[in-house]
């Protein structure tokens, strides 16, 4: 579904996309907080002096291998995600703002140099956990709510707006 998702928002906006894991949401903040396993595009920094790419451990083998080292830049963002709900498609759909936060937040995680993004989401942050239909979500650089409830409509898709 996470491939479906990043189609369908690339058909609305060309911007900076982002696929990553949900990794803590603050309930006292409305901040999400998402953390890719290495993988991230150039573009969803604020410069290519904010970009590094450096050896990876091996977190699921012993293999290693590279990973590009970046925090998302600020700006309105979309978080979507396509999923299953029992037999039938839905979208969760909320606005936020991508922020830039410090260091010592992404060492919380345990892994400071991945790819990480935060988010001030734009909704309750309790019904947006409620509504993920996966621990990956996804953000763009565009205001997609309209054209994916669009999309929701002509594809018959219950949309999950937070």
């Amino acid at each position: 579904m996470g491939a479906l998702t990043m189609y369908i928002m690339s058909l609305l906006s060309s911007a900076p996309m982002f696929q990553a894991d949900v990794e803590v949401v603050d309930y006292k903040t409305s901040v999400l907080r998402m953390i890719s396993c290495g993988a991230a595009p150039f573009s969803l920094a604020r410069s290519k002096e904010d970009v590094s790419v450096c050896s990876r451990r091996g977190l699921e083998s012993q293999a290693g291998g590279v990973q590009v080292d970046l925090v998302a830049k600020p700006g309105k963002v979309t978080v979507a995600r396509l999923s299953r709900l029992k037999n039938d498609y839905v979208f969760h759909i909320i606005e936020g703002e991508a922020f830039m936060d410090d260091l010592e937040k992404r060492k919380e995680c345990g892994f400071p140099t991945l790819p990480h993004a935060f988010v001030k989401l734009e909704a309750d942050p309790k019904r947006f956990v409620q509504n993920c239909g996966s621990h990956f979500t996804h953000i763009c650089y565009a205001d997609l709510k309209e054209g994916l409830l669009e999309i929701c409509r002509l594809l018959k898709i219950r949309p999950l707006v937070d």
